[in-house]
This record gives structure tokens, C-alpha cells and sequence, in this order.
């Protein structure tokens, strides 16, 4: 028997996100084993990018740079193609544009699949980025491996059904398996598969902390409060601001680092919450050059000012696609004296052990995985002031104790003047010393082998060349009592999925008929009989459709040709 195939399904190993960075450290201790033959299905990677990964990587977007590319927005995002766009350009693109979930590889995945042919899927996203592949075609022929984020619970039905219809679940905390676990709803469990942090780079630096913060721009005596987090809602940035403000009346040299960033779709319009607060001087942002490259702190001088290196107007607020690298974001952790995690939930949250590792202590909340790592890693934990129940998801968050928080902020704050270096350095490593025995990708790598490798492939699962999987279109639907039975029957006796009955989407469909209607985000739209056998038929012909290209009946669809040729592109040799 050959080496497994492995196919993870990633946001993209190339991008400076948690979900990124998790990607690119698995997988490069998974190639680097020798044991499997590794492919990602690449979110947010587009063929022009240059592929830097010795694994085979499948490119969602079709168009250079993907979305998050400034230079590149308008062919990313244009209504109406541009003129040097050619025709199957134009196709190409606007077939990407037709559906919002193609953007996490809906419609690149069945091309990835019949390429590679993998004997294991496996995703760590959540539940909306990963549920495409179980009504995919090939569903029959893989094993179907899906660590999602519990970040709260309970977690909506149709999620857990979705989970428990995975061959495999794992979680990234010990806390999100054994709320899965208490669903009782069958799942296949098996250990977390925790995120990690790279201990080569997130480590004390050996600069005195002074002067990493005169380098990035502040005084040497200020008492940094760091917090490093996407700008997104979840993020209880207002509170963080308003925090750090009480802190800073007892405490007067204290600074409040948050690496963040701005613009950001959806997230909080930072430069209203620093008037509000009157925090303009209290709080500091990372600005990158985009002429020399250099990083440093400054006060909010809007989403780009002039350079405190080379002088230029070319340095903007850090982003996901503009943002610093591991080494320099290790510089950032190590100029702060606390961490601060602080949101209304967690699937995990990768920064505060990232700041641990690098010998900062932590400060974070009492719900859920962030209880956890913080239990884990030594931190101060604060109480939860209040619960609310979130009406996207049906889960429940919670708000912290924001005294609370002054007052532990406060007297961490006073003491660190008054240490000695000794008692600094004993901090330190005792911070790491937790770090390191909890959180490190080899420990992760070695669980993923682990369940891997004992994996039981079953059915046509790893059985490519099996015979064909056609529906029986010839079978008519006879008058049933119920929309369940009529839907149920036609998936099982004409579309010739039996498993497709207990997925969301066919659940969805089922819910919309009762219902009369379906939810399109806050819209509803009348949805009767017509509709559900629409649907139900896009789903068969894509079968079909994948079907006959497996088989070698027809012709693989040329529009997905840049996925599969990505790895053989002329400038990438």
C-alpha cells in the first residue's frame, strides 16, 4: 500500500491569520515526516501568487491577489469586468462571484478532489467554511476528517449534525470535544487537535525590553498592555480601551499596544472609540511601510501616515494581507509587560500563547477555551460579569468583569517598576516553561499522526476506480404524506445518496418547505415545491456531472483548468 493521501481544505497556509498559520505549521510537519502524500486546497490563494509550499496546492481564486488584494480589488470584486478582461476571464470570475461560500473553496473542491484523489479530508474551519464537502459527489470516497472551532455553546443543530455526520471530529480544546461529546449525537470523538505556537520564534527576546520599546516608538519606562487580535465584533476592543483608560489614572506611564487592524470589514470604527474614550494618546497601533518594509508603534494617525524610518507617507494600519511576520510580531509580543485577551468567545485564540511563549504574562477570561489556555499557561483569569444569548448563532457569550479587570490590571501594572531583573526573568520563564508544556505544533503534529494513521478507510473510501455512481433518474416520485418523505425519497431512490438525507443542506430544504420560505441572511424569500426540486436537482447534475468526469465519460470542466495546472505554472518552476 501506497503513502495516504491527505487533502486538508485550509484558509491558506500563505496568509498571517490563526487559521493560516495552524495550516502552514501542520502541514509542514506532516510533509516533513515522509509518511503522506500532502495537498492543500488553498482558500485564499489565487494562481499568480507564487506557491512557496513543497506540498501540492489547489488555488480557490481565480483571479490574482484574491480579496484581500488592494492592487487587485477591482477585478476581485467588479461588477462589470473590465475591457482587458477576455471572455473566460470574465466567465471564470463571475462563476466565482455567483456564490459567497466559493470564496472558502465550494467550488474548487470537486476539482481538487478528482486531481489528487485523496483517501482522507480533513478541515479545522468553521462549521460555514467546511460543510461543503459533505454533499460533495465524492463524498463516497474519502474519509471526511472536520476539527471545527467551538468557540461557545450550544452550537446550532444543524452544526452538530453536520459534525456527527463527519467520519472523524476532533476539536481544538478539551473543552469544545467534551461539548461535543455531551451533544450525544454519535460523533466519532478523538483527542484535540490543539493550535500551537512556533517556539523557535515566539521566544524571550534577548534585548532588554526597554529598548525593543524605544525601537518600535515609545518611552523605555512605559508599561505596555499589548493585545493582538483581528478588529472584528467578537473583539471586545471598546471595553480593552476603556480599560486601559482606568488603568492609565492610576497608573501614568501605562500604554495600551493593540496590534490590530483598520479598515476592517465589520469590525469597529476605531478612530470614533479613541475620541470617545479620550484614549488618542493612550493608545498605540502597528504601522507597516510599504516602501521600506520597517513595522513600528504609533499613536492612531488614520489608516496610513509618514514613515518614522524612511520618512516616506507609504506606512499603513497592519492587516491580514499587509501585516508583519512571525519574527518581527515576536518583537511586538516581547516589548509588552501584559497580555490581554479579551473577547465575548474564543475557538481558541492563538496570540495569548504566542505571548506566552515569549515569556508575557497573560490576563484573559472564564468561558470556554480561552478558560482553559489561560488555566493552562498560568494567566490571571477574570470572572464573567453577565451571559447573553447571540442571535446569529444561537450560542451563549458572555461579557467579563471589567472592574475586575482594572483592578488585577492595576496592581500587575504597579508591581512591575518595583521588580528586580531577576524577579522579571523569573516570570518569564516560568510563563514560557507553562507555554511549552501544554502548546507546541510537534505536540499537535504527532496527535494528527496519530489519529491518521489509525484511520480505518471503509467502503469506497481511498477507492477511486470504482465502478460508476450514476442516479437513477428513472424512478418517479410517488405521492407521499409528508415533505420529509417526499425529499427523503428522492435523495435516496433517485439522486442515489442515502447520505445526504441527514446533511444541513438537505435539512435546510426540508425546513424552508414547512416553513414556506427561506432565509437568505436577514431576507426571506417564498420557497414552495418548485424551489426544493430545483435545488435538488443542482446537487444531482453536479453528481452526475462529476461523476462522468471520473469515469472519463467527459472532459474535465475547462473554467476549473487553473486549479489542477496551478503546481505545472511556467513562472512557479
Amino acid at each position: 500500500m501506497g503513502k495516504r493521501r491527505i487533502l486538508m481544505c485550509a484558509e491558506s497556509s500563505h496568509v498571517d491569520s490563526g487559521f493560516g498559520n495552524y495550516t502552514r505549521n501542520l502541514l509542514s510537519r506532516l510533509y516533513e515526516t515522509g509518511k503522506y502524500e500532502i495537498a492543500e486546497l488553498s482558500a485564499y490563494r489565487s494562481p499568480n501568487m507564487k506557491k512557496g509550499f513543497p506540498w501540492k496546492i489547489y488555488p480557490v481564486v481565480p483571479i490574482e491577489g484574491g480579496p484581500q488584494d488592494v492592487e487587485q480589488k477591482e477585478i476581485a470584486k467588479f461588477d462589470d469586468p473590465p475591457p482587458e478582461a477576455n471572455i473566460e476571464q470574465k466567465e471564470i470570475v463571475n462563476r466565482y462571484k455567483s456564490n459567497p461560500a466559493n470564496a472558502f473553496g465550494v467550488w474548487a473542491f470537486e476539482a481538487a478532489c478528482y486531481d489528487f484523489k485523496p483517501d482522507i479530508v480533513f478541515d479545522v474551519r468553521d462549521f460555514w467554511m467546511l460543510n461543503f464537502p459533505e454533499v460533495s459527489p465524492f463524498r463516497p470516497f474519502f474519509h471526511w476528517f472536520v476539527a471545527p472551532t467551538i468557540d461557545s455553546a450550544p452550537q446550532r443543530k444543524e452544526w452538530l449534525q453536520t459534525f456527527a455526520n463527519a467520519d472523524t471530529i476532533s476539536g481544538h480544546t478539551q473543552w469544545g470535544v467534551d461539548y461535543l461529546a455531551s451533544t450525544n449525537m454519535g460523533m466519532n470523538l478523538v483527542e484535540p487537535v490543539n493550535d500551537a505556537v512556533n517556539t523557535d520564534v515566539f521566544l524571550p527576546s534577548h534585548q532588554p525590553k526597554e529598548i525593543i520599546k524605544q525601537e518600535l516608538g515609545f518611552n523605555k519606562d512605559d508599561i505596555i498592555i499589548g493585545s493582538v487580535m483581528r478588529n472584528q465584533k467578537r473583539k471586545l476592543i471598546p471595553n480593552v480601551i476603556k480599560i486601559a483608560k482606568e488603568v492609565s489614572k492610576q497608573v501614568p506611564n501605562v500604554k495600551l499596544y493593540l496590534h490590530t487592524s483598520y479598515p476592517d470589514m465589520n469590525g469597529w470604527d476605531l478612530p470614533s472609540l479613541l475620541v470617545e474614550h479620550d484614549a488618542m494618546d493612550l493608545v498605540y497601533m502597528t504601522y507597516k511601510c510599504q516602501a521600506c518594509g520597517a513595522h513600528f508603534a504609533s499613536t492612531f494617525k488614520d489608516s496610513n501616515t509618514i514613515c518614522h524610518k524612511c520618512g516616506k507617507h507609504a506606512a499603513v494600519v497592519c492587516s491580514v494581507s499587509n501585516g508583519v511576520n512571525e519574527q518581527e510580531l515576536s518583537n511586538i509580543f516581547n516589548s509588552f509587560d501584559i497580555y490581554l485577551q479579551y473577547a465575548i468567545c474564543e475557538g481558541f485564540g492563538i496570540p495569548p500563547v504566542e505571548a506566552a511563549a515569549c515569556g508575557v504574562p497573560v490576563v484573559t477570561i472564564d468561558h470556554g477555551a480561552m478558560a482553559e489556555i489561560g488555566s493552562n499557561i498560568g494567566a490571571d483569569i477574570i470572572p464573567v460579569a453577565s451571559e447573553f444569548r447571540e442571535l446569529e448563532t444561537n450560542a451563549d457569550r458572555v461579557y467579563p468583569d471589567d472592574n475586575k479587570c482594572i483592578d488585577v490590571l492595576v496592581e500587575k501594572c504597579k508591581k512591575i517598576p518595583e521588580m528586580s531583573f531577576l524577579e522579571k526573568s523569573k516570570v518569564r520563564d516560568q510563563t514560557r516553561e507553562k507555554l511549552m508544556s501544554s502548546y507546541s505544533w510537534d505536540k499537535t503534529a504527532k496527535t494528527f499522526e496519530n489519529i491518521l494513521d489509525n484511520i480505518k478507510l471503509t467502503g469506497l473510501q481511498g477507492k477511486w476506480d470504482s465502478a460508476p455512481q450514476k442516479s437513477r433518474t428513472e424512478v418517479k416520485v410517488p405521492q407521499l404524506p409528508s415533505h420529509r418523505k417526499t425529499i427523503n425519497f428522492i435523495t435516496n431512490y433517485i439522486m442515489n445518496t442515502p447520505h445526504l438525507t441527514k446533511t444541513s443542506t438537505i435539512q435546510d430544504i426540508i425546513k424552508s418547505l414547512c416553513l414556506g420560505y427561506k432565509m437568505n441572511g436577514p431576507n426571506m424569500h417564498p420557497f414552495a415545491f418548485e424551489d426544493a426540486v430545483k435545488s435538488l436537482e443542482g446537487l444531482m447534475h453536479n453528481k452526475d456531472l462529476w461523476e462522468q468526469v471520473r469515469i472519463g465519460e467527459i472532459d474535465f470542466p475547462k473554467p476549473l483548468e487553473y486549479i489542477i495546472k496551478y503546481p505545472e505554472l511556467d513562472h512557479l518552476k
